[in-house]
């Protein structure tokens, strides 16, 4: 089936006009649905999760793992797993922020840590980014987001014994 264009207009050369109809976000949220698109996005998403568990039940010191709010929402988490062996001498290891998939309305930091034991064994800090999902706030809502997050772990990445200035941010969807 297509889309409704009946009462769909566009903004064309600084002319105002109404947006798409109920009808038709109600498909284009369907046509996003990773649920209905991704190939197998349930065995992902629990693959995530199987692997984030394994890395919590790994990570078990408060030196190792811990969570860090950086606003009000229940989801604008940062999880962060370190390596098992610390000292004096990690200041400045890399770290890798992951955004979870799930075309930004699925998933979550539970999932987000599938590469978390990768990370630290080679002595990285992995840092997992939750997010407020779609429909709750818009795209711009969840880069805010995510832009206060990555200034979040700027300010703490020295006390996880992280140097921002190696940081790389990855995710997949």
């Amino acid at each position: 089936p297509t889309p409704s264009t009946a009462n769909c207009t566009r903004t064309c050369r600084g002319r105002s006009t109404s947006s798409p109809d109920a009808a038709r976000r109600a498909w284009l949220d369907e046509q996003y649905s990773p649920s209905r698109r991704a190939h197998d996005a349930s065995a992902s998403l629990a693959l995530g999760r199987d692997r984030t568990d394994l890395a919590r039940a790994s990570h078990p010191s408060p030196a190792q793992h811990g969570c860090i709010a950086y606003g009000a929402r229940e989801e604008q988490q940062i999880e962060w797993f370190a390596p098992q062996t610390r000292d004096a001498r990690d200041q400045g290891r890399p770290m890798f922020a992951m955004l979870h998939g799930g075309w930004w309305q699925e998933g979550s930091i539970d999932d987000a840590g599938r590469y978390a034991q990768i990370v630290t064994d080679a002595g990285g800090i992995h840092l997992s980014i939750g997010y407020t999902l779609a429909p709750h706030v818009t795209l711009g809502g969840i880069l805010d987001e995510v832009a206060t997050a990555i200034d979040a772990i700027a300010t703490h990445a020295e006390q996880l014994g992280g140097n921002p200035l190696r940081f790389v941010l990855g995710g997949h969807s």
